[in-house]
């Protein structure tokens, strides 16, 4: 780090939202390692690993005063689950959420109507289901931590909860980040409170988690081209309990029907409504919503109102799809996560019972999120070896070169999921004809199994296992295998994750002999080197190089676990911080590597080569 910042000792630990609110009219300056912009889930769960898991103060920044307080994201994948799992957060935030024996199944229908026809359902297991199956299968093809459904609402509640608990981080809620100078040694950044008072931070990296409309990112010089996906939706969030009409066609999370669709946000009767509107329609948030809803629940049969308790958001959104130019700044001190970095956002109208927290929404996809946690674990880590000076200078610019890849083929997705599943589906009365599908005879019958075969070839839509476990990084800190061989390629590049060890990927979970604790469980919170070999030798040479260069690193020595060496598929495997594989040894039952073969290994995946 500069040596202008100090890093040790910046008085952080004393300077908390609360005292922030009440020094008065004065301007505030601080100093402070790490500046992150953006308080939503990506930037909080970023201080948490900073702080509690890598000890590095920090300061978050974020303009509104609170959390939000309608219902987003929902649905939290199981990558993402492991990496709550390695910070010690997966059972808290469990218990935030749905009952792990609720399903994730979804039901495509031509609407609720008295005489509504069931297309076709596509059942997914619980995480129950999922740990069950983990644990009878052991072969590696599934997450450590199944999925969760648990929306925004209660997890920045606690997210906020978890980080004023920590002396590291010092946050700033209400203060609107006006912008950024990135120079050589340091970034000079500033912020502002609603009464016009100054907020001046000295940091040496800037890590924007500000969203789709990122000061951070604009403020770099990092802004992509945008790209307008011609869809368009109206929206409503409401509460009902009227289950009887709800579930008339069964418990769903997603039910989708001819022009629209219902998700269920937490179980709770709290529920999200889409309508396919057509492009230049204004007034679509200003439309009664109960009409809206009563004729999307009634589909193809016609309106069918049910008993509204509340509306909480109304509106309607255009999508957009930015991809930021790069991840990391020119010179290197400034990064994006999540939304700052790629989004597939709303752009539109809307009303709201609390219009100060109405965010756009994003379409359908599942990776949003799930892709900030991904990019706040991976540059968490660096930043924290940087910063305690056993990280290269290499190690901050594999940020950009790792997770835009990802992002990009994230990005597709969330686009291939919309063009190719949501809308065929949401417009096939429109293709197909609404009189076919409604019909009673076996006319009617053939053209909705027709089109039920149609739709299922859209089954993946939130079964992307591969896409989730099974990207890869490329970069100069990975060590390929030199032997060679090529590369494994999964059957299913969507759904059927390979278990691998090939580096740059996500190693195999498995559970140990004892049939309890998972391999995961044992990395340590720097390297772990997982040495399968009988004699443990090149386990004992990395231990001496690590303390020589002081590299933290876990020796992991399991001779006698077998099951786990063949799913893992080499004597000794080198484990980075955020559990991707850095090295691993060759086939040879016994590779030989002397102390200075090693501090090369370690060397170039700290980025110091």
């Amino acid at each position: 780090m500069a040596s202008t910042i100090n890093e040790a000792e910046n008085g952080l630990a004393d300077l908390g939202p609360k005292d922030a609110k009440s020094a008065g009219t004065a301007d505030i300056e601080v100093e402070t390692p790490v500046l992150i912009v953006g308080g939503g889930p990506v930037g909080m769960l970023l201080a948490y690993a900073l702080s509690a898991y890598h000890g590095q103060p920090c300061v978050l920044v974020e303009q509104s005063p609170t959390t939000t307080t309608y219902p987003k994201m929902e649905l939290t994948q199981g990558r993402a689950m492991e990496i709550y799992r390695w910070l010690g957060l997966a059972d808290e935030l469990r218990a935030l959420g749905v009952p792990e024996s609720e399903h994730l199944d979804e039901v495509i229908s031509t609407g609720l109507g008295e005489d509504g026809h069931i297309i076709t359902v596509w059942k997914r297991d619980s995480p129950a289901e999922i740990r069950r199956k983990s644990e009878r299968l052991n072969d590696g093809t599934l997450p450590r931590e199944p999925y969760l459904r648990c929306h925004q609402i209660p997890i920045e509640k606690w997210l906020k909860e978890k980080i004023s608990k920590e002396e590291k981080v010092a946050s700033f809620w209400g203060w609107k980040f006006l912008g950024l100078d990135e120079k050589d040694t340091e970034v000079i950044s500033e912020a502002m409170d609603a009464n016009g008072r100054k907020l001046k931070i000295k940091s040496a990296y800037v890590v924007g988690c500000d969203g789709a409309g990122s000061i951070v990112r604009r403020s770099a010089g990092l802004e992509g081209p945008r790209t307008d996906l011609a869809i368009h939706m109206a929206f409503i969030h409401f509460e009902s309990t009227d289950f009887d009409i709800l579930h008339s066609q069964g418990k769903f999370w997603h039910l989708l029907m001819m022009g629209g669709s219902i998700i269920v946000d937490q179980g709770a009767g709290i529920w999200t409504l889409h309508r396919i509107v057509a492009p230049g329609v204004d007034d679509a948030s200003e439309e009664d919503p109960l009409s809206v809803i009563a004729e999307v629940v009634g589909g193809l049969s016609g309106p069918r109102p049910i008993n509204v308790d509340r509306i909480l958001v109304q509106g309607k959104w255009g999508t957009l799809l930015s991809i930021a130019s790069g991840f990391r700044s020119e010179k290197g001190r400034v990064f994006l996560t999540g939304d700052s970095g790629t989004f597939l956002t709303a752009n539109g109208k809307m009303t709201s019972t609390d219009k100060a927290k109405a965010h756009p929404l994003s379409p359908m996809g599942g990776h949003g999120l799930n892709t900030g946690i991904c990019d706040l674990w991976d540059i968490s880590w660096k930043l924290a070896a940087v910063l305690s000076g056993w990280g290269g200078p290499r190690l901050l610019h594999s940020y950009d070169i790792e997770r835009r890849p990802i992002a990009l083929a994230n990005a597709a997705m969330v686009n291939k999921a919309a063009v190719e599943v949501a809308v065929p589906i949401l417009t096939a009365a429109d293709r197909v004809g609404a009189a076919q599908l409604t019909a009673k005879d076996e006319a009617g019958q053939r053209t909705r199994d027709d089109l039920a075969k149609e739709a299922d070839q859209g089954h993946w839509l939130h079964n992307q296992t591969n896409k989730l476990l099974g990207y890869r990084y490329n970069s100069p800190i990975i060590i390929q295998d030199e032997d060679g061989t090529a590369a494994p390629v999964s059957e299913d590049e969507i759904t059927k994750y390979l278990p691998t060890s090939w580096p740059g990927g996500r190693p195999p979970h498995v559970f140990l002999a004892d049939g309890k604790t998972s391999i995961f469980d044992l990395f340590g919170k720097g390297f772990s080197l997982v040495d399968f070999s009988a004699s443990g030798q090149l386990g004992k040479i990395f231990s001496s190089a690590s303390s020589q260069l002081s590299v933290p690193l876990e020796v992991i020595h399991l001779p006698q676990e077998r099951h786990v060496r063949d799913l893992w598929e080499r004597d000794v495997v080198l484990v980075r911080p955020d559990g991707h594989v850095a090295w691993r040894s060759t086939n040879s039952e016994e590779q030989s590597l002397d102390i200075e073969a090693v501090t090369a290994v370690l060397n170039q995946v700290r980025g110091m080569v």
